[in-house]
């Protein structure tokens, strides 16, 4: 049955938090296996179904049931059915299904909203004193994660071990990502040194800071972006964002050199997070006009107007004599 599928690859995954998946992810397949409970009760009456009665059609009915019925957002509505997805996709691994519900339905995808703060918003937020210390701290690790491009886990596993210092004094953080295994090398900017320095040895067990959970900075981001006059709402993950957008490639840095910085496997990665914005095509823009103003030239441009003449493609086109006889055969 479906269910039972569902646990059983959920105790496997059980198993492999900590050495090569995440927590997070493991919470969020009990979620969608407690959905889909919910919705073969609500929908069919019966507490399990077969995995032959896996079709489009449940697909789609379970897709209105989270749209409807739960009232879910697109994104949220795309992760759980992924989720789904992917345990069905391990009862064809195992040979109790043959064909591929999901083969003939698509995953709407959400248009993407501009994840990385712009210069106003994030100059709000750095100049901007709240009125609790866990804010304060919390504008303080999202600044300190805007500045190095380190995500909310890894910023978890940092230690004080992961600091090094190279050959001309600079400070760099070297770490590997949970996520991927990747190495992740940050030089420390001077902003991100302060925040250092600031929570040095506040945390227990050697950990570089004191962090507080994703849940708590995220419900903190909001309350700070109204208090601020953000007009939409945070997540620490826009920190990664901003770093890849407005700290460095509005700044210049080539996109090769982001990629190593953030850790990712493949430079396409990096192409989602790091988007242009429209300062740095002034920039670019303007840098260019520079550049070739003095390099080219056009003779003639200071003539008189050409003369414009019929335009030879609107004219109809008689058949050569050749090609009138060949027609005719």
């Amino acid at each position: 049955t479906l269910l039972k599928l569902f646990r059983e690859h959920n105790d496997e995954y059980a198993l492999r938090v900590g050495v090569n998946r995440a927590a997070g992810t493991y919470y969020h397949y009990k979620n969608v296996y407690r959905l889909v409970s919910q919705f073969i009760k609500f929908r069919y009456k019966v507490s399990d179904v077969t995995l032959k009665s896996l079709d489009c059609t449940f697909i789609e009915n379970f897709d209105y049931y989270l749209r409807v019925d739960q009232r879910q957002k697109p994104n949220t509505i795309r992760g759980n059915m992924n989720c789904l997805k992917s345990v069905v996709y391990s009862a064809i691994h195992k040979g109790y299904l043959t064909v591929h519900p999901f083969s003939d339905f698509k995953v709407v995808k959400p248009e993407k909203k501009q994840l990385h703060l712009t210069n106003d918003e994030f100059s709000r937020l750095m100049n901007t004193t709240f009125d609790t210390p866990n804010r304060n701290f919390t504008r303080d690790m999202f600044l300190f994660s805007a500045f190095t491009g380190i995500c909310y886990c890894d910023m978890r596993n940092l230690t004080e071990a992961n600091v090094t210092k190279d050959r001309d004094g600079k400070l760099w953080i070297e770490t590997h990502r949970q996520k991927t295994g990747t190495p992740e090398n940050v030089m420390l900017l001077d902003i991100a040194i302060k925040i250092m320095e600031k929570y040095k040895n506040m945390a227990e067990g050697g950990k570089l800071f004191p962090m507080l959970s994703k849940e708590s900075y995220n419900m903190h981001l909001k309350i700070m972006a109204k208090q601020c006059g953000i007009k939409r709402n945070l997540s620490y993950h826009m920190a990664r964002h901003t770093f890849a957008s407005l700290v460095c490639l509005s700044q210049g840095v080539p996109i090769e050199t982001l990629s190593r910085a953030m850790g990712h496997k493949n430079i396409t990665t990096t192409q989602r997070y790091a988007k242009v914005t429209t300062e740095k095509i002034d920039k670019d823009v303007t840098a260019l006009h520079g550049n070739i103003e003095e390099k080219y030239s056009l003779d003639g441009i200071d003539a008189p107007p050409s003369r414009i003449l019929k335009d030879i493609s609107k004219r109809k086109v008689r058949p050569s004599r050749k090609l009138q006889m060949m027609e005719g055969l």
